[in-house]
């Protein structure tokens, strides 16, 4: 496609932008405003329990355990928010 424009109006064209472009750069942004913002939040005392699984197994009280207990172990941990008391 030939489009054939003539060197003036393309010259106004590119002059045109250049001071819109340049206009555009140098227009203050009048975000200068300052104000006091307050922020409150509300957190709830709470604690998180977890714990690993605890399987005693089988247990033959007449043969393997009539001598020896059985004992097994877990993990019991916890997690609170500050200021909560974990009883």
């Amino acid at each position: 496609m030939n489009t054939k424009i003539g060197q003036r109006p393309l010259n106004l064209a590119i002059v045109l932008a250049t001071v819109l472009g340049l206009t555009a750069l140098t227009i203050p942004a009048y975000a200068d405003a300052t104000a006091n913002l307050t922020v409150s939040a509300s957190i709830n005392a709470s604690c998180t329990i977890s714990t690993t699984d605890l399987s005693f197994g089988t247990y033959d009280g007449i043969v393997a355990h009539a001598s020896q207990d059985l004992t097994e172990t877990a993990t019991i941990s916890t997690t609170c928010t500050t200021g909560s008391i974990a009883l």
